[in-house]
């Protein structure tokens, strides 16, 4: 009798293998990547800074546009520790990791583009981050 059981065993563990074998392959399941353009998309708040860190200002988004567009306004400290801001209305980001930075017109006036790994954006002098 033991011997039926042993068998019954083997031939069942060799059917569930044979089903295991011809099942479809699954995707592993995964833990969802943080997006970038999730949190340039979320960030309302940005810093704006030079390399040096010694002058920031801060810009909001003030409304959404499109998913990519808002508009923005700079505190009114920032016109005077960068001029070039003054005519900045819009912000314009897209999915390859950069944000420009436009006139009215939709002409670009700063284009950053992304940092590595962290989320800070650089242009030529100066640094664009989320506010934290």
């Amino acid at each position: 009798m033991a011997h039926f059981f042993s068998a019954t065993l083997a031939t069942t563990a060799l059917a569930g293998i044979a089903v295991l074998a011809n099942a479809p392959e699954h995707e592993p399941i995964r833990a969802p990547e943080f997006q970038a353009e999730a949190l340039i998309e979320d960030s309302k708040t940005w810093v704006f800074k030079n390399r040096q860190n010694d002058a920031s200002c801060l810009v909001t988004k003030t409304r959404q546009i499109s998913r990519a567009t808002s508009l923005i306004e700079f505190e009114p400290k920032c016109a005077s520790v960068y001029p070039e801001t003054d005519s900045v209305k819009v912000w314009q980001a897209d999915g390859d990791g950069v944000i420009r930075l436009a006139d009215e017109a939709g002409n670009t006036l700063k284009e950053f583009r992304r940092n590595g790994t962290d989320f800070t954006f650089s242009s030529d002098r100066l640094r664009l981050a989320p506010r934290s």
